[in-house]
């Protein structure tokens, strides 16, 4: 689910910032990523890949979320 090359996430895991509502949040890469344990349809995780462009925050992440 992380969008993130693990050169980007050396870079930047202390820097990140929502592209959806701006907040800073960490992204530890690939499959030690918090956002692993999201569960979100195919259908919304294209939106979100068609949308943005890096990693959501966990709380904009949360309303793609299966309910």
């Amino acid at each position: 689910m992380c969008k993130c090359n693990n050169e980007q996430i050396e870079m930047n895991r202390d820097n990140k910032k929502c592209p959806k509502c701006g907040a800073g949040f960490r992204c530890e890469g690939d499959k030690d990523c918090w956002c692993e344990s999201a569960q979100i349809h195919k259908k919304e995780m294209i939106e979100i890949m068609d949308l943005y462009t890096d990693c959501l925050c966990p709380d904009c992440l949360k309303e793609y979320e299966r309910e």
